[in-house]
């Protein structure tokens, strides 16, 4: 389960760490410039979404015989999203950790190449984690949300 967990995480790195290494590449096509930031992160926020939001609905569905168990003792909505979601926000989080300073390398180096400077801001890093936890807060919300809400007889039946 957490070697999952894991794997997602992994391919979240790569795919930006793929994005940095591609970066001279993608400016000189056929002679023309490309929005290299468009091509690269679209797909890739796509793929992580996906790949959390599949891995989201696994462990729900591995933990549904809890969820249910919870939900007879009193457990709200909230404690049983919480619950879910703390394994993938720290990973979010721990995968942001590892990606920004490369990010911001591969930024720097890119802009190194220019005539005109231009300073990499600093809110820009949080702000990107920001709305990476944002995302992986929608994508896991809607699958723990489903969970916590059902009859938890239905889940305690089927086992």
């Amino acid at each position: 389960m957490s070697e999952s967990i894991l794997l997602t995480a992994f391919s979240m790195i790569i795919a930006v760490v793929l994005a940095i290494l591609c970066l001279p590449y993608f400016n000189i096509i056929a002679g023309k410039h490309i929005d290299w930031a468009t091509f690269i992160s679209g797909p890739a926020i796509l793929i992580a979404g996906l790949c959390l939001f599949g891995l989201a609905a696994f462990m729900v569905a591995l933990r549904t015989r809890e969820i249910g168990i919870r939900k007879v003792l009193g457990a709200s909505v909230a404690s049983v999203l919480l619950l879910v979601s703390k394994e993938f926000l720290l990973l979010v989080s721990l995968a942001f950790l590892i990606a920004a300073p490369l990010a911001w390398w591969g930024m720097r180096q890119w802009l190194q190449e220019f005539a005109y400077r231009a300073v990499i801001s600093w809110w820009i890093f949080p702000a990107a984690g920001a709305a990476a936890l944002f995302i992986a807060v929608l994508t896991i919300a809607w699958q723990t949300a489903r969970a916590a809400t059902a009859n938890p007889i239905d889940s305690l039946r089927s086992e």
